[in-house]
């Protein structure tokens, strides 16, 4: 989409990425700058400059407008102060010294914003009636003097939505710096929805940036939001653990982790479509088993803890959503680490296939503990690194483990074993067949 009338926009503008740069809209110009891997970095409204970086924000502001009711002097100097400070039950804002709390609903829609300003443990609404008198308390000789008031409240903001995200009570963008609202995404001053790697129309119900990923899931509309499913299941793009319903109709899970490609991931972008790129020949060849039975999600491997957080959370949430469902996870070199490292980490973590290829790190892990229900590792000894060998962790009984010699080298077992590995784990996903 280039333009669109019925919303006042007369362009937009995008770069390499497909990302929009520029949009127009009532003669008013918005830029946005981003990073080479599509991270937003900047964004200017007009005169008015939001930078971002890893959830924080800082704003333009000048000292007029740091106080609500402001004047804006002649001589004002717009100055970049720190606004936005995120946390895990919302956010804090540094010009006003508040801590908002965010109340969200199943699908990260944040519905209420508030705050206790005067610490007392009680929230008042946003506006409340009080009497504040003067004076002693002595009848029938001394009677106070009081005065009634309306005091500003501690509710920040109250958001309703449609299915698709469209708000009840959207007039215009409220004044509030922080404006992440449906699915946690941000509200622009367009109307629309800032995804990672797409724009939102609510008023629409659809993306208006082509899927990226649209050849691997031709079955999808390219400009579908969230698959068209918007009570059980949330719009997946952009994050990176994924979130599972019990009715969302998956009943098999299929992880893969590719190889080290020698930059460690960065929070938010452990997936190697948001990463160093899927390798459809290696680990990518999973995506072959994506149906609306099956879920399939590639990750970037890594030396930080990135990539084993969201594959954790991953898997515990579809564990938690489908204690009958499936899980297989492959994984090569430092991925296949990864994967051993996040199931002894965490026993929670249920898996009942983990395929190996040719684990490698620094300091291998090559133990397989009692919640992996099977293991099958394949290794090469040709050259290095590589060669291990897996075994069950101490008192471990339960576990089945297979290992297998493979002729190939590090670097190319993966692409040598993709349409084997795709046949175990298919097995897997289909009892029957076994």
């Amino acid at each position: 989409m280039t333009k669109h009338l019925d919303k006042g926009i007369s362009s937009i503008q995008y770069n390499f990425l497909n990302l929009p740069k520029q949009i127009t809209q009532n003669a008013q110009v918005t830029n946005y700058i981003y990073r080479a891997d599509g991270v937003k970095v900047k964004k200017l409204f007009g005169d008015i400059e939001t930078n971002y970086l890893d959830g924080f924000q800082y704003k333009a502001l000048k000292p007029s407008q740091e106080n609500p009711g402001g004047l804006i002097g002649p001589n004002d100097v717009a100055v970049m102060k720190l606004r936005i400070i995120p946390t895990s039950e919302g956010y804090f804002d540094a010009i006003t010294n508040q801590y908002i709390y965010n109340y969200t609903d199943h699908l990260g829609n944040i519905r209420l914003s508030y705050t206790d300003t005067n610490k007392d443990g009680v929230i008042q609404p946003r506006q409340y009636f009080v009497s504040e008198c003067d004076g002693n308390w002595n009848p029938p000789f001394e009677f106070p003097t009081c005065i009634d008031n309306w005091k500003p409240g501690e509710i920040v903001e109250i958001n309703n939505y449609y299915p698709f995200g469209l708000m009840h009570n959207y007039t215009a963008t409220t004044q509030n710096a922080y404006q992440y609202k449906y699915q946690g995404q941000e509200l622009q001053e367009t109307g629309f929805y800032s995804f990672k790697w797409r724009n939102y129309m609510p008023d629409v119900g659809r993306f208006f940036n082509i899927d990226p990923l649209a050849e691997k899931y031709t079955h999808n509309s390219t400009y579908a939001f969230s698959e068209n499913r918007v009570i059980d299941a949330r719009e997946l793009e952009g994050l990176e653990a994924v979130d599972f319903r019990k009715n969302d109709g998956y009943k098999n899970l299929v992880i893969g982790v590719q190889g080290y490609n020698g930059n460690d991931t960065k929070k938010g972008a452990t997936q190697s479509q948001n990463a160093g790129g899927i390798d459809y020949s290696g680990m990518g060849a999973l995506t072959n088993l994506s149906n609306s039975n099956t879920r399939v999600v590639i990750f970037d491997s890594s030396q930080n803890e990135n990539t084993k957080t969201d594959i954790a959370n991953t898997i515990t949430s579809f564990n938690k959503s489908h204690p009958e469902g499936i899980v297989a996870a492959v994984g090569h070199s430092l991925g296949a680490d990864n994967l051993v490292e996040t199931v002894n980490d965490k026993p929670q973590v249920k898996v009942d296939l983990l395929v190996t290829l040719d684990i490698a790190d620094y300091y291998d892990d090559n133990k397989i503990p009692s919640n992996v229900s099977k293991a099958v590792n394949y290794y090469q000894t040709n050259d290095f690194p590589g060669g291990e060998k897996v075994e069950s962790t101490s008192g471990n009984s339960s576990s089945k483990i297979i290992n297998v010699k493979v002729d190939s080298t590090h670097r190319n077992i993966d692409n040598d074993m993709s349409k084997t590995v795709n046949n175990v784990v298919n097995r897997e996903l289909t009892p029957e067949k076994k």
